[in-house]
Formats: structure tokens, C-alpha cells, sequence
């Protein structure tokens, strides 16, 4: 593969997830059911979700580094640092969205998506490498 090609293949992805996170994030607060719990759970999970997927993402473009880079833990944590500090950047700009609020239970909420991400690569790294 090209070394463009390359860096669009790997970069890319998690540069367009962190755009439709903060585009989201632009929204007013909306609802998906009118009891609390469920608005609170489905919206929580989607957190967990989003930014596992952004860890995700971004562990495979920092892992496509490893030749240049030799250290696995330090491919596993700079994505992470990376995703912690985006999380809190969107949660500070939710601050400014009407009916929004930024909050660090959020932040927290997003690092154990990040989290189940990283033990799940840690388990299963030696399958992943056919995909990464």
C-alpha cells in the first residue's frame, strides 16, 4: 500500500468518528423514552459505545506505527490518553449547547468504553492482528 494510501486507510477513520461525536454532541438533548432510567441507560450505553469504537480506531492507526514504534503498551496507551483528552474537549463544548451539559461523570462513563476496549485488544490481539 502506498504510504498516502496508507495514512488515509489507518488516519482517517478515527478523525471522521470524532467529527460525527462532536456533531452529535451538537445537538439539543433529545429523548428516547419518557422515563428517566431508559433515556439515562440507552444514551450512557451509547457513550460506552461511541467511544470504545473511538479507542478502537484509534489504536489500529497508532498500531500501524508498531514498526517504528516497538513498545505494544505504548501503542495501547497514547490512543487512550488521546481519547480521554477528546472526551473531556466534548464535554466541555457541551457546555455551550443549549439544554446540554457537559459533565465528568460522562468523561468517566466514556473511559469505560475506552477500557473494555483495551482489555478486549489485550485478549484478543493475537486474532486482531489479521484484521489490523
Amino acid at each position: 500500500m502506498k504510504k498516502i494510501a496508507k495514512i488515509i486507510y489507518y488516519w482517517l477513520p478515527p478523525f471522521i468518528w470524532m467529527y460525527i461525536i462532536f456533531h452529535f454532541s451538537s445537538y439539543r438533548r433529545v429523548s428516547v423514552s419518557t422515563e428517566y432510567a431508559v433515556n439515562f441507560y440507552f444514551f450512557k450505553s451509547l457513550h460506552v459505545a461511541e467511544y470504545a469504537l473511538l479507542y478502537f480506531l484509534f489504536f489500529r492507526a497508532f498500531y500501524s506505527l508498531r514498526k517504528k514504534v516497538k513498545s505494544l503498551n505504548l501503542l495501547m496507551i497514547i490512543p487512550f490518553v488521546f481519547c480521554v483528552l477528546y472526551a473531556g474537549t466534548d464535554e466541555f463544548h457541551q457546555t455551550f449547547i443549549l439544554t446540554r451539559q457537559g459533565r465528568p461523570r460522562d468523561v468517566l462513563i466514556d473511559i469505560v468504553g475506552m477500557s473494555i476496549m483495551y482489555i478486549y485488544i489485550r485478549l484478543f490481539l493475537p486474532w486482531l492482528k489479521k484484521v489490523l
